[in-house]
């Protein structure tokens, strides 16, 4: 009969304690944000640097394409080698680096900052059609001709590299 006892009264303080619980199932670890994650173009992972945004695009092709200028400026005088080869260099490197969301902004801005660096460089020459805001068109646009071939060859290396980027791109 005690036996009994101390059975049903060690049987009530297991009912009083709760069984041990079991461990929650952890979420899986996240990634560090400034941890290198493979990017959407070869060789991204581990080089420190991230692909190019709509903005980026835009300024390293400007600035390449002003730095071509004055040193054009400065050496000749006029348009001439070193502006459309940075040109062509940077159009490819952007249509590279470029990250997948904006992609448009490899095909839209190396016209848009070539012309930019022409009406600087047409500001910066001495006038050769006159001074004022016609004489400006007027070089600006004599420049945009003589160059037309550096600015088309840009634009479809910039589409050639997007559409090989487009190919290979791994599915999903």
């Amino acid at each position: 009969m005690s036996q009994n006892r101390v059975s049903q009264s060690a049987q009530s303080r297991l009912r009083r304690q709760e069984p041990p619980a079991s461990p929650a199932p952890r979420p899986a670890p996240r990634p560090a944000a400034h941890a290198q994650q493979p990017g959407p173009y070869p060789g991204a992972a581990g080089t420190g640097v991230g692909p190019l945004t709509g903005l980026g695009v835009s300024l390293v092709l400007l600035a390449a394409c002003v730095c071509g200028a004055l040193l054009d400026l400065l050496l000749v005088g006029t348009a001439d080698w070193a502006v459309t080869a940075l040109y062509i260099a940077a159009c490819g490197y952007t249509a590279y680096r470029v990250r997948g969301a904006d992609w448009y902004a490899a095909l839209v801005a190396p016209p848009l900052t070539f012309a930019v660096s022409m009406i600087l460089l047409a500001k910066l020459m001495p006038e050769s059609f006159g001074s004022g805001l016609l004489g400006l068109a007027a070089t600006t646009f004599e420049l945009l001709a003589a160059k037309a071939k550096a600015l088309f060859f840009g634009a479809a290396l910039s589409a050639a590299v997007l559409a090989v980027r487009r190919v290979r791109r791994p599915r999903r």
